[in-house]
C-alpha cells in the first residue's frame, strides 16, 4: 500500500513538473540547461530566460562565421577557438563532437540566421 501511494505521489509531481515546463515554453521561456555561449537568465519571468555569455558567445559566433565562410575546415576552426580560449562550462576543451552538436542545434542556427539577415550584433 505504501509503495503504491509513493508511486502515485511521484506521478503527480512529475505531471505538475511537465505542466509547468509546458507553460513556461508557451510563454517563450527556455526551460533547459543553457547551451554553450549562453547563460541562464532570470527565473522570475521578468527578464530573458537566456542571456549571452560574455566570455563564450563571441567565440561561438566567431566559430560559426569561420565555418560559414568556407575557407577553413571544422578541425582548424575548433583548434583556433581552443587557442582563443573557448572551453566548456566545466573548463574542458571542446572536442569535435561537442562542436558539431553546437552547430546542429536549432537554437544556434536560428540565432545566427537572424543575425546574418539583420546584421545586428547582440
Amino acid at each position: 500500500m505504501q509503495v503504491a501511494l509513493a508511486q502515485y505521489e511521484n506521478d503527480v509531481r512529475a505531471l505538475r513538473a511537465r505542466k509547468g515546463m509546458r507553460a513556461k515554453v508557451q510563454m517563450g521561456r527556455w526551460v533547459h540547461q543553457a547551451h554553450l555561449g549562453y547563460l541562464q537568465g532570470r527565473k522570475d519571468g521578468l527578464g530573458p530566460s537566456l542571456i549571452h555569455d560574455p566570455l563564450r558567445a563571441p567565440l561561438v559566433r566567431r566559430g560559426f562565421e569561420m565555418v560559414g565562410n568556407g575557407g577553413r575546415s571544422v578541425p582548424q576552426v575548433l583548434q583556433d577557438l581552443t587557442l582563443a580560449g573557448l572551453r566548456t562550462k566545466k573548463g574542458r576543451k571542446l572536442d569535435h563532437r561537442e562542436f558539431r552538436k553546437i552547430r546542429e542545434l536549432a537554437q544556434y542556427r536560428e540565432h545566427v540566421t537572424r543575425l546574418s539577415s539583420t546584421r545586428v550584433s547582440p
